[in-house]
């Protein structure tokens, strides 16, 4: 029995991964603004809503006071947000929001939950960043790649917080991902949708299912997953 909180649950990628990555008997903590459409599912897992906006850094606080002194197996850090204009149109405070959702949110949660994190057998922070996040690649969205670079170092740098602990930390960047395609649709909805040249989120959950049924003993540190026909890596 497992404890999930998943940050960034509502949409895209979270709501496919609260609905089908815990399983029966697992409690799993949803953060969002919206209520997520898994929250009544027959499915023996017990899930609660903290609705909550990330670039409230109070949130992290919240958190701490809502799952208290339990373990957390699990900890999943999705929430991101794009930038719409180009580079020299953006306010600064549209700048300052994509950074804090991103990247300093991140940093004030994981902070936060530290000790329930250290207080299970074996805990993992999956950080889920993009290809963006990597050098070399062909993109002009400044801020979003900073912030997403930025969460790629904060995860190698976490590791050093944690060492000696049971607690991994996974840098996890898929490429295109047919995110608003659920995963009960089925893989094959995602590839008719977008002729095969996004990943279907199922993807996404066997990659992840694989880092969680690991031993204690393994690390997995990063994971680079494009689409075989992305072109901008």
């Amino acid at each position: 029995m497992r404890n999930f909180l998943i940050v960034g649950g509502s949409r895209g990628i979270g709501n496919s991964l609260g609905a089908v990555l815990p399983e029966q008997g697992d409690t799993v903590w949803i953060v969002s603004r919206t209520q997520p459409q898994c929250m009544n599912r027959p499915d023996g897992v017990t899930r609660h809503w903290i609705q909550g906006d990330v670039t409230d850094l109070a949130l992290a606080k919240k958190l701490d006071a809502e799952i208290g002194r339990q373990k957390l197996d699990v900890l999943i850090y999705n929430a991101g947000i794009w930038e719409e204009s180009p580079f020299g149109q953006l306010t600064p405070e549209r700048i300052a929001r994509i950074v804090t959702v991103n990247l300093t949110a991140m940093l004030v949660i994981v902070q936060a939950l530290m000790v329930q994190l250290k207080g299970a057998p074996k805990a993992n922070v999956i950080l889920v960043g993009s290809t963006s996040g990597l050098p070399h690649r062909h993109s002009s969205a400044v801020v979003y790649d900073a912030s997403k670079n930025g969460m790629r170092g904060a995860a190698h740098t976490l590791r050093e917080i944690f060492r000696g602990t049971n607690v991994g930390v996974t840098y996890f960047a898929p490429g295109a991902v047919a995110a608003e395609v659920h995963v009960e649709d089925g893989p094959q909805a995602a590839l008719t949708k977008h002729q095969g040249r996004r990943m279907p989120v199922q993807d996404v959950v066997d990659v992840l299912r694989c880092i969680l049924s690991l031993s204690p003993a393994a690390l997995v540190k990063e994971v680079i997953m494009p689409a075989l026909n992305d072109k901008d890596i």
